[in-house]
C-alpha cells in the first residue's frame, strides 16, 4: 500500500462524519456491486477501500417495425462552379450583351497585303516598345482615300498574328465606316456610349477567328466632342490599354474642319503614336496639311506607312 493511499484512509477513518462501511467478500461483494447507488466496499491487500456503484441500465430493444422514419426526397444537386467561373451578368443581375461576338468578313485586300507585303507592318510593330504594358496606335489618312481604314485593318492583323492582345476601333466619329467595311450589323456604337453613362466595356466585339476584338461605331451628328465625352474617351482609352497590348484607332482623314473632331478624339485618348496612311497618288502638301491640323491639338506625326 502506498503512502499516499495510508494517508487518505487514515483520514477518512478519523473523520467524524466518515460513513461506516464493512468490509464484503464473495458473494456478498458481487450483490453489493450489482445494486443501484449503494457504497460497497472491497478489501484489496487487506486495505479498506470504498467505491460507489453505478446503476446498471438494461439496454431495450425497440422493435424497428413500430419506428417510421420521414422520407425525405433529395434532389439531384448540381456541382458547384468556382466563383471565378461565375460571369458578372450571373452574379449581379446584369443582362448580358447579346452583340458580344461577330464574325467579320476581312476585305479581300488586307489579305493579299499581308499575304504579299507583311514585313511591311512588321516594320512598324517593331519599333512599338516592346517594354510598355500597351500602346494605342492612331492611324490618319495623310489625304483622302489613301488607305487608313485599311492600314489600320492590316496592322491589327498582323499585331494579333504575332501574339498581341489587339483591338480594332473605329475613331472616325465623322464619317465611320469600319463597320461597313467588315459587313458587321449588330454591334452597339462607343461614340453613342460617351454620351451616356454606359461602360464602354459593353460595345466590345470579340472575333474568335484571328483574335482582333473590335468597337465600332455610327457617325455623330455633332461637329465637335463636348468636355463629359472627352473626358469619357480618356477612361475609355484606360479600359482599352489595360486590356490590351496593342490598339488600333482608325481616325480617317482630319483636313477639313468638320473632321477636326477626330483630332480632338486622338488627343483626349491619348495616343501613343500616330501614323499617316499614304498611297503613291498622295502629295507632300497633302501630309503637310495633316501635320498642321495634329499639330492644332498638341500631336505629331512619328512615321508614314504606304497603305497599298
Amino acid at each position: 500500500m502506498t503512502t499516499t493511499n495510508k494517508a487518505f484512509i487514515d483520514a477518512y477513518r478519523q473523520s467524524s462524519t466518515a460513513r461506516q462501511v464493512r468490509p464484503l467478500r464473495g458473494a456478498d461483494l458481487t450483490d453489493a456491486l450489482a445494486g443501484t447507488g449503494e457504497v460497497v466496499s472491497a478489501t484489496v491487500d487487506g486495505d479498506l477501500v470504498s467505491m460507489p456503484s453505478k446503476p446498471v441500465t438494461q439496454p431495450v430493444d425497440l422493435p424497428t417495425s413500430t419506428i417510421e422514419q420521414p422520407r425525405v426526397d433529395h434532389a439531384e444537386a448540381a456541382p458547384r462552379r468556382p466563383l471565378s467561373a461565375v460571369q458578372a451578368d450571373e452574379l449581379f443581375g446584369i443582362d448580358a450583351n447579346t452583340s458580344g461576338h461577330c464574325t467579320p468578313r476581312w476585305p479581300e485586300s488586307c489579305q493579299q497585303l499581308l499575304a504579299s507585303a507583311a514585313d511591311r507592318y512588321d516594320a512598324v510593330l517593331r519599333k512599338l516598345p516592346t517594354e510598355s504594358t500597351s500602346s494605342l496606335v492612331g492611324i490618319v489618312g495623310a489625304g483622302p482615300r489613301s488607305g487608313c481604314t485599311t492600314t489600320a485593318v492590316c496592322l491589327a492583323l498582323r499585331s494579333a498574328a504575332l501574339g498581341f492582345e489587339t483591338a480594332l476601333v473605329d475613331g472616325n466619329f465623322t464619317r465611320s465606316g469600319l463597320a461597313a467595311t467588315l459587313e458587321v450589323d449588330s454591334y452597339l456604337s462607343w461614340a453613342a456610349l460617351l454620351e451616356s453613362d454606359a461602360s464602354v466595356a459593353t460595345a466590345i466585339l470579340s472575333t474568335d477567328d484571328c483574335g482582333v476584338d473590335l468597337l465600332l461605331t455610327d457617325p455623330l451628328a455633332a461637329q465637335r466632342l463636348e468636355s463629359t465625352s472627352r473626358f469619357r474617351a480618356s477612361l475609355a482609352a484606360g479600359l482599352l490599354r489595360r486590356k490590351y497590348q496593342r490598339v488600333f484607332v482608325d481616325l480617317g482623314c482630319p483636313h477639313r474642319e468638320d473632321e477636326l473632331m477626330v483630332v480632338d478624339l486622338a488627343a483626349a485618348m491619348g495616343v501613343d503614336f500616330l501614323l499617316a496612311a499614304s498611297t503613291p497618288s498622295t502629295d507632300a502638301a497633302q501630309i503637310v496639311a495633316t501635320a498642321a491640323a495634329l499639330d492644332r491639338f498638341g500631336l505629331s506625326i512619328a512615321g508614314v506607312i504606304e497603305a497599298v
